[in-house]
């Protein structure tokens, strides 16, 4: 019986060591979710050189807190990787990387792609007046072609032309239908997304 209930302790015990931190608290899932940044660009015409492509961002600095239920604002400005990427007439591959083919106007952080001249990292401004996050990025192409801006799923665009057909000029032979020149001996490849911008710099 006395072995039992120790057995028991012993149990209890676990179970409150693995419920908590190191400070002895319960360990809770602190996640919130941010809101969508809504991207605002001109892309109804073709581009030229020296031109600056603006890319106008704008989300709001609250976020949804699934553990309190509700809203609270967020006390850091949140950063953005925009890839850039060049299209090219290859067998192999169909892009290269293309910040180095840009003046880039923005405040800038250090790239985590470890694909060089494939993506940038930039950082919003906040607006206290009206409780936003601001990105205003302005890209001055230095060389004609056709070009992908590429962003993530927490962009949102605000009647932007895509104009994704400019991919079909330039095909590839692989399954996917973008395939990046080999980077640190690796093939990025994929499909195109909801989030690509073409543009055209004559």
């Amino acid at each position: 019986m006395i072995k039992a209930l120790r057995f028991l302790q012993l149990i209890l015990l676990m179970h409150i060591i693995m419920s908590t931190d190191c400070r002895g608290f319960p360990i809770e899932d602190n996640r919130q979710i941010e809101s969508t940044t809504k991207i605002y660009m001109q892309n109804s015409s073709n581009f030229h050189i020296n031109d600056t492509i603006w890319i106008k961002g704008f989300r709001s600095s609250k976020n949804f807190d699934t553990n309190v239920k509700d809203s609270v604002i967020q006390n850091y400005a949140p950063f953005t990787n925009i890839g850039i990427s060049k299209l090219i007439t290859n067998n192999s591959f169909n892009l290269i990387g293309a910040v180095n083919k840009f003046e880039i106007i923005a405040t800038q952080m250090q790239s985590e792609d470890f694909c060089v001249n494939r993506s940038i990292r930039t950082q919003s401004s906040i607006n206290n007046s009206n409780h936003q996050f601001k990105y205003e990025i302005g890209l001055i192409p230095k060389e004609t072609g056709d070009f992908v801006f590429s962003f993530d799923d927490k962009f949102l665009f605000q009647n932007v032309d895509k104009r994704q057909n400019i991919l079909t000029n330039y095909p590839v032979n692989d399954s996917f239908k973008m395939v990046w020149e080999v980077c640190v001996q690796t093939i990025p490849r994929r499909d195109i997304s909801n989030n690509d911008v073409f543009i055209k710099v004559n």
